[in-house]
């Protein structure tokens, strides 16, 4: 009766089925009622949200070991969960996984064991790259960001990222509606651009949102607003504060697109038109195109064509 909305969330997601598989044996560390009460009122949701998250397979399965271990076994060190990231045993003062204090240990069963916990175990990763590389939901993410080289630069835990991720299904209606395969895009030559129009060079927690420009790692703005939910330029924050070691990721339902404000503002954030600008610059010409009652189309020659 003190598990009522773990038992709910794993029968929601189809891991009863496999948690009953007698030919496996597992660890549960099993969150009461009173530990997601607690994490539910720490973080504004209700057991609706909680159940409605899209990560929420990936949290359970945080809370599983693929073998049996009895509290007798448990030591001070990582285990890794089945949801491939590992939790931190701590066995120094009564057992801890994680934060979380064992309250009732070894309750047996025929292919496993449970251990009832206070506290809601939440996946943590490496660095924000890694939120994605676990992610079945960001395989063409993940695609695009190997392919534009940012990988690395996302993993660097000297610095601190907020990664707003497009989902495959966000990816797959902007192809649709662009008449692009994945190939495509894979090759766009702004591609690097696209993908660091997702980036803020800060942690921003959802709490932490206002209504409000900021600028991405593109040098672009996008627009947050938090008056329903959280939307960002137009895609909704499906699911919020996915936390790694060098930052925060949050899951939307759209790809984000760098608009400019005017016509100067392309020339002035490329490299590759830097003669360009001076040149407009010194014909004072950049105030007449940014002119916004007026609609311009400009020829705009490379470095390497002046």
């Amino acid at each position: 009766p003190n598990h009522t909305i773990l038992e709910t969330a794993l029968i929601q997601q189809g891991l009863n089925t496999t948690l009953s598989d007698a030919n496996v044996n597992y660890t549960l560390f099993a969150p009461t009622d009173s530990a997601f009460n607690v994490y539910l009122a720490a973080n504004n949701l209700t057991a609706a949200q909680l159940l409605a998250n899209t990560e929420l397979t990936n949290i359970l399965l945080h809370h599983v070991l693929g073998s049996e271990v009895f509290a007798a076994g448990l030591s001070n060190g990582e285990v890794t969960t089945l949801n491939g990231l590992d939790v931190t045993v701590n066995i120094t003062g009564g057992a801890k996984i994680d934060s979380a204090a064992v309250l009732t240990q070894d309750l047996d069963a025929s292919n496993g064991v449970v251990h009832s916990i206070g506290g809601v175990l939440l996946p943590t990763y490496d660095d924000v790259t890694e939120v994605i590389l676990k992610s079945a939901d960001h395989t063409t993410l993940l695609a695009a960001l190997q392919q534009a080289n940012l990988v690395t630069t996302l993993q660097d835990l000297s610095k601190s990222y907020t990664v707003f991720a497009p989902t495959n299904a966000a990816f797959n209606a902007y192809l649709t509606a662009n008449n692009l395969t994945s190939a495509q895009l894979l090759a766009a030559p702004n591609l690097s651009d696209i993908l660091l129009q997702h980036v803020l060079g800060v942690k921003a927690v959802s709490s932490g949102l206002t209504n409000s420009e900021v600028t991405t790692l593109h040098g672009k703005d996008v627009t947050v607003d938090i008056t329903s939910g959280v939307k960002i330029d137009s895609a909704t924050v499906t699911t919020a504060d996915i936390e790694a070691g060098n930052g925060v990721v949050h899951v939307i339902d759209d790809v984000l697109l760098p608009t400019y404000d005017d016509v100067t503002e392309v020339v002035s954030l490329s490299a590759d038109h830097t003669t360009l600008l001076a040149a407009l610059q010194q014909a004072n010409l950049v105030t007449t195109l940014q002119d916004l009652s007026k609609s311009y189309t400009v020829f705009a020659p490379t470095n390497a064509a002046f």
